[in-house]
This record gives structure tokens, sequence and C-alpha cells, in this order.
């Protein structure tokens, strides 16, 4: 069993419950520093495309217009902030 999300309150199990029906129990908190260290390697050398998650694009200069646009429900929710960007609204990519 692999426990991905927690409660705000505290929780209590008996442990003799698990080993008695020889329960594996796990626990997992989103992605490990290997897995963001591999994506990055991976983007770097291009061996993977990032461009199909992405809705839009803005440079600094739109950030501001990127938080307005998120702020509406029927705008793309996968805007990148490209520093190298001149754009001061949200583009297609």
């Amino acid at each position: 069993m692999v426990v991905v999300g927690v409660c705000a309150g505290e929780d209590r199990f008996t442990p003799a419950m698990a080993v008695h029906k020889q329960v594996d129990l796990g626990f997992a908190l989103g992605y490990s520093p290997l897995e963001f260290r591999d994506t990055l390697h991976m983007l770097g050398d291009a061996s993977v495309d990032p461009r199909p998650l992405l809705t839009g694009s803005v440079g600094l200069e739109g950030v501001d217009a990127a938080f307005e646009a998120l702020s509406r429900p029927d705008t793309p929710a996968k805007i990148l902030i490209d520093p190298r960007s001149p754009a001061a609204e949200p583009s297609p990519v």
C-alpha cells in the first residue's frame, strides 16, 4: 500500500494489523531530487520536448498579464515565463 496524501489531523493505525496481514506500507511525497535532476538533464539535452505541455509563453514583462490570464477559467493553464522573450502578453507556443 502506498500513501500519497495526508489529512489535516492526526492519523492513527494499529501496526500489528498490518504485520498480521503482511502489508507493505510506503509513503510518497511528490518527486525525488533525482527525478528533478533527470528531468532537467532531459530538457537540457533536448531528449524530451516540453512544448506539448505548454499553452502559452511570455517574457518577464508579461508576468502580470500571464497571471491575469490564468485567473480566468476559460484560459489555458500552462504559461511558460521565458526571460529571453520580449512577449508582454501570453502567446501560443
